[in-house]
């Protein structure tokens, strides 16, 4: 006799052979498990459909949230490394915090006597390779070309401006980032390099690429 659907479907569902929905679940469950501290419960199995909508619909917030501590933690970079002093970290940060998240110009835009500041701030994740997506790709390079352009609605001249890309340093970010600079500097070469020092004087001719640890 052929063998049935259900015993056929077993043999996929092996655990040497696990199917999409036992790779999911073993990812899911590890994430929370980790998240709460506990290694017991079956979160995924437990979980409505209703509840996984619910769940990205809270996606949308977590991204804001991770931007946000980002752009933060940015900030905080630029006054360690002696860029901005103390009342201009604190004016930079109040600007951010007041901000629209959608708001037209750079995510960073900050203009006094003594300097002025561009920057982009990009959060993406390349996820279980070191390269972005091309969607990902096109979204970093268009950013780059408007931190040397300049953006129709952003309400500084960026080109006298101290010009930053920056990137959240986690799950292959700096490989992914690194060919994508490679890519960028075909068509503008010398205007674009990763921050790792402080020189003793920064170019506005320059977009400096700045990695912000997750940890």
């Amino acid at each position: 006799m052929p063998k049935s659907t259900e015993s056929a479907k077993g043999s996929v569902l092996s655990p040497l052979n696990p199917n999409r929905n036992d790779r999911l679940k073993k990812s899911f469950n590890g994430f929370w498990s980790k998240f709460l501290g506990s290694d017991k419960g079956d979160y995924y199995s437990k979980m409505s459909i209703k509840d996984f909508v619910d769940l990205k619909c809270a996606i949308s917030c977590i991204n804001n949230a991770i931007t946000l501590k980002t752009t933060l933690a940015f900030v905080d970079y630029l006054f360690d490394k002696g860029i901005v002093l103390a009342d201009e970290a604190k004016e930079i940060k109040e600007k951010v915090l007041n901000t629209n998240v959608n708001a037209n110009g750079f995510d960073v835009e900050y203009k006094n006597s003594r300097i002025c500041i561009a920057a982009e701030i990009k959060c993406n994740i390349p996820v279980g390779t070191n390269s972005f997506g091309a969607a990902q790709e096109k979204a970093i390079l268009k950013d780059l070309t408007g931190l040397l352009g300049g953006k129709s609605k952003s309400k500084i001249d960026q080109s006298n401006a101290l010009k930053f890309m920056v990137m959240l340093n986690h799950n292959h970010v700096v490989e992914s980032m690194r060919k994508v600079i490679h890519k960028f500097e075909v068509t503008h070469p010398n205007q674009i390099q990763e921050l790792e020092s402080i020189p003793t004087v920064l170019s506005s001719d320059i977009i400096y690429v700045v990695y912000i640890d997750s940890e």
